[in-house]
């Protein structure tokens, strides 16, 4: 996988027009895998390229220098227990907390 390297202590950058060559750089390549990562399986990632850097003032665009896909790395303890999908559905209607 092209990742940039090194990797930090707390993210992993993706190089997404290496990744999806056959997406012109103002079609915008690391949205599509941002898309595409959260919708295989509900990754949360941030394109930081043309999206977020190519457009000017004018409205004009130009591709930005990379089109990067930024994924967070959990750090820290983990919990001891994992949610699973069969004990989030037995919860109640009522009960708001966050998993």
């Amino acid at each position: 996988m092209p990742v940039i390297t090194p990797i930090g202590g707390h993210t992993v950058y993706l190089d997404a027009r290496v990744l999806l060559t056959n997406i012109p750089p103002l079609e915008y390549p690391g949205e599509a895998l941002t898309v595409a990562l959260y919708g295989a399986g509900r990754v949360h990632s941030v394109e930081i390229g043309t999206v977020m850097f190519g457009r000017h003032p004018d409205g004009s665009e130009v591709p930005a220098a990379l089109d990067l896909v930024r994924q967070a790395i959990r750090g820290g303890p983990t919990p001891s227990v994992t949610p699973t999908p069969s004990s989030r559905s037995a919860r109640t209607s009522h009960d708001t907390r966050l998993t």
